[in-house]
């Protein structure tokens, strides 16, 4: 005990008798293996209430992926967004927005897809604000049928009303921030971008006052531009109030990429392309991107200005090695993405792939959405994926945000437990 030590130190204060030391030395050591004792007892009760959480739904995604059952969508609404970022072209894109799909015929879709056993619904863009009115209707039916609703956001066209209406019916959102003050503006390409965080967060904080929900999720792409201050940014979210922050590595393709990657006269139109220079770190900026998240740990599991538990989340970074950070590629894994997740584009279009929207396997107004699971068109993208054909695949950081297997839980949990004793 702590007062035997004690008790030992007043004895070699009086006595230089060496079986007196070696008995302090006894007593200094069974402390020491006892607190060693209590931290790993922590950490594995950490790791079994996280798996606990995590498994069953693990569980489910991987009797789903061989299943090839739906159970997640993402509704593009929009490619028009209101952001210039240096890490996305969403933004280069052409709006035709007289080809977009009506509110009524979202609404359909919406009731469609609920009805066919989605539980998750991503509205996606481009900035989905920029159709205020469909966003909060689309989420109220998708609330109303059963549906959990995630939306990321640049949260520019956010305003105090919206996020009241919004926050009765969506279970998270994701507001993207890549820096703090001037440089989440210079990465964004908008000048006062992050004043407008600041002002989403607290609409959205006031919206939801004591309830649980909406979650609110710091999005931070991890790049050369802020790997320097990855640190600071989790201290901001906990500070601010968010639930979670999320670190997730830049994605980034190429015109080769592309061009390697035709299905026939089907060209990819992957959302992440090369805008000038490489947003990738360099071999020297590497270790400075693991410093940074090492340092942004001791804000894991600790109460955030609002008093809930902030969670510090890089797994999907941590699962890539030092090449794949610096060539851009990702660990060969099975794709959950197209097995598992209906995508929609702004025309209808139904496609395998976010980023192979072009390769259409479908198209609402047609009446396809229910037999375009397991179409021939679907079948050969498949093939094509899973033989190693198509180049974009070995470049998606999609097949590691979204494609969390069983080893990635444990993985994730066993993490965190190290986490929760920094």
């Amino acid at each position: 005990s702590r007062r035997a030590i004690r008790q030992g130190d007043k004895m070699i204060s009086s006595s230089d008798k060496p079986e007196v030391r070696e008995a302090k030395s006894v007593l200094r050591s069974g402390w020491a293996a006892t607190g060693q004792l209590g931290k790993w007892v922590k950490r594995a009760g950490y790791v079994v209430k996280e798996l606990a959480s995590d498994a069953p739904e693990a569980a489910r995604r991987e009797w789903n992926y061989y299943r090839e059952h739906h159970t997640s969508a993402i509704l593009a609404l929009t490619w028009a967004c209101t952001s210039r970022c240096k890490t996305c072209t969403i933004w280069c894109r052409n709006r035709r927005q007289d080809e977009e799909l009506t509110i009524d015929e979202w609404l359909e879709v919406g009731d469609t897809l609920a009805g066919q056993g989605i539980g998750t619904v991503e509205l996606f863009g481009g900035d989905v604000f920029l159709r205020p009115e469909l966003t909060v209707k689309l989420s109220a039916l998708l609330k109303a049928r059963g549906c959990k609703v995630a939306i990321p956001t640049n949260s520019h066209l956010l305003t105090r009303e919206m996020a009241g209406e919004l926050a009765r019916s969506v279970h998270v959102f994701y507001l993207s921030t890549d820096g703090l003050d001037d440089l989440h503006d210079k990465v964004r390409g908008i000048s006062g971008a992050f004043g407008k965080v600041l002002r989403a967060i607290d609409y959205l904080k006031e919206a939801r006052g004591s309830s649980k929900l909406p979650r609110l999720v710091c999005n931070t792409t991890v790049s050369r531009y802020n790997c320097r201050t990855l640190a600071k940014i989790a201290e901001f979210a906990k500070r601010r109030g968010f639930d979670e922050i999320h670190f997730e590595y830049v994605g980034e393709f190429t015109d080769e990429h592309v061009c390697t990657s035709r299905i026939g006269a089907y060209r990819p139109s992957p959302l992440y392309m090369r805008n000038g220079d490489s947003a990738l770190l360099t071999s020297e900026l590497v270790p400075v991107m693991r410093e940074q998240l090492k340092q942004a740990r001791p804000c894991h599991d600790k109460p955030s200005e609002s008093g809930r538990r902030f969670k510090v989340r890089t797994s999907s970074t941590d699962v890539l090695s030092d090449v794949n950070l610096v060539r851009g590629t990702v660990p060969r894994r099975r794709c959950f993405f197209e097995r598992m997740t209906t995508v929609i584009d702004p025309y209808g279009n139904i496609a395998p792939c976010l980023f192979f929207d072009t390769y259409s396997v479908g198209n609402v107004r047609n009446g396809d959405l229910l037999r375009a699971v397991k179409t021939a068109y679907r079948m050969r993208f498949r093939r094509l994926r899973d033989s190693g054909q198509l180049e974009l695949c070995r470049h998606c950081i999609m097949s590691v945000v979204r494609n969390r297997t069983g080893r990635d839980v444990l993985r994730r949990a066993i993490l965190d437990g190290r986490r929760l004793l920094v």
